[in-house]
């Protein structure tokens, strides 16, 4: 929280490459899905999120759903867990729940949202596809330097 905090008005870019080298847990309370959900609603000029841990597809949705400008966003098909592990929010409509539960079932569903909200055909990557993906740090999709004041 401390780095959103610090970051959040000039984070662009959130990658983590290549593959963990340990096994996580598959409970809710101790992944990062929560993190995740508070970096991309807190930080508005993020467009390029890579994430390698474990997360559940309800939390796919809901990063895609919270992140308006998410333009790159690369995740492993092998870390997504089939499940919608959210509790229902208070600020949520019955509609909006069911749909997040009928959209976590299944990873084409998921897909399918996912391409909707974005609008461009997003698909989960596999390993191989993942550990090749490039993501260029030095591309700056909102920001173009000073200008010097006279």
């Amino acid at each position: 929280n401390l780095a959103v905090e610090l970051y959040k008005t000039d984070l662009e870019v959130y990658c983590h490459r290549g593959l963990p080298r340990f096994t996580r847990s598959r409970s809710f309370h101790s992944r990062a899905d929560s993190a995740y959900l508070y970096l991309v609603r807190q930080c508005p000029y993020l467009h390029t999120l890579m994430i390698r841990e474990r997360i559940s597809s309800s939390t796919v949705l809901l990063l895609a759903y919270t992140g308006k400008n998410l333009r790159y966003f690369h995740l492993r098909k092998n870390a997504i867990i089939l499940k919608c592990d959210w509790p229902k929010s208070p600020d949520w409509s019955d509609e909006f729940y069911a749909w997040l539960k009928r959209s976590s079932r299944s990873y084409s569903d998921m897909e399918r949202e996912v391409s909707q909200i974005l609008g461009f055909r997003w698909y989960a990557l596999n390993d191989k596809q993942f550990k090749l993906t490039h993501v260029n740090l030095n591309f700056q999709y909102y920001y173009d330097g000073f200008e010097e004041a006279f």
